[in-house]
């Protein structure tokens, strides 16, 4: 027993005694002590890390990506749903996508499903899109059970203009990939592929229909146009309203 003159006997004996229990404890949990951390902690074996990350992952939102956008596109509703429903020649003018195939359609059109490869930079994938037609004013696509996508969805919206051969067209797509070195890659060239992706379904219409009905110049100054014309019409109006008034101050007198 310690003697109540010496302080120092029970804090040594105190010091010892946890000493004793730290030795009596599991590697990890002693280091975990010694790092003065007070929980009670104890590490995965090798086997166990796949666990412990797919657990992670499930707490863990990838870095997604969105882009919208809206032009009026010299084409009709239909031309341009015609382009954007036939999924099996995306490979043939949609930037990046060097396969398309299409593995099943409905009997009503409302529905298919298509493989689609991509190839960009270091990237080289394949995924299945499900696709909605709702013809001719919307196609909307989702990516499910993909081992490239976290998510990918996609929409067309498509408006009559302000003429039977022009649509308001309307692009939006959100994605994310499961890959942390192809999100950094989305990251530098994210901008570079939606930016140019209306742009590529625009000039698939002008291979197959020919040039656009108005061109942006075009429109605004057809949109001009009759407010030019209206000055003549408007100083003949006023010519024709002096040469009455002439003609009565003349009966007049």
């Amino acid at each position: 027993s310690s003697s109540p003159g010496n302080p120092a006997a029970p804090r040594a004996g105190w010091q010892q005694q946890l000493l004793q229990q730290q030795q009596q404890q599991p590697w990890e949990q002693r280091h975990a002590t010694s790092r003065g951390l007070l929980l009670d902690v104890k590490l995965p074996w090798p086997g166990q890390w796949n666990s412990c990350r797919t657990f992670l992952n499930a707490f863990s939102q990838p870095n997604s990506k969105a882009y919208k956008e809206r032009r009026l596109i010299g084409y009709s509703p239909e031309q341009l749903y015609e382009v954007i429903a036939q999924v099996q020649h995306y490979h043939q003018f949609v930037p990046w996508c060097v396969g398309s195939n299409v593995l099943h359609r409905s009997p009503d059109d409302t529905y298919l499903e298509a493989e689609l490869k991509i190839g960009f930079q270091m990237i080289s994938e394949r995924y299945t899109s499900l696709v909605k037609l709702q013809a001719p004013q919307l196609v909307t696509s989702t990516v499910a059970n993909s081992g490239l996508f976290h998510h990918l969805e996609s929409t067309w919206r498509l408006q009559p203009g302000p003429n039977p051969h022009s649509t308001w067209l309307s692009f939006s797509v959100d994605f994310a990939f499961l890959n942390p070195l192809y999100a950094n890659i989305a990251q530098l060239f994210f901008s570079e592929v939606v930016t140019c992706m209306m742009g590529a379904f625009e000039g698939r219409c002008r291979h197959l229909y020919g040039p656009p009905c108005f061109s942006p110049a075009g429109q605004r100054h057809s949109a001009q146009q009759p407010h030019q014309q209206q000055q003549p019409h408007q100083q003949q109006h006023s010519t024709h309203l002096q040469h009455h008034h002439h003609i009565g101050r003349l009966q007049g007198q």
